[in-house]
């Protein structure tokens, strides 16, 4: 139950982030990509 709320949260979040990503310059997304693999790799 707990965890069909999370996936709905993060379903909402990712609906909220859409148009952000959207309206972020190319530059933005490649350095926030980038970021995310080096954590990632870690």
């Amino acid at each position: 139950m707990v965890y069909v709320v999370v996936c709905q949260n993060r379903l909402a979040r990712l609906l909220f982030l859409l148009p952000v990503w959207s309206l972020l310059p190319e530059m933005s997304k490649k350095l926030f990509v980038l970021w995310l693999h080096s954590n990632w790799s870690r």
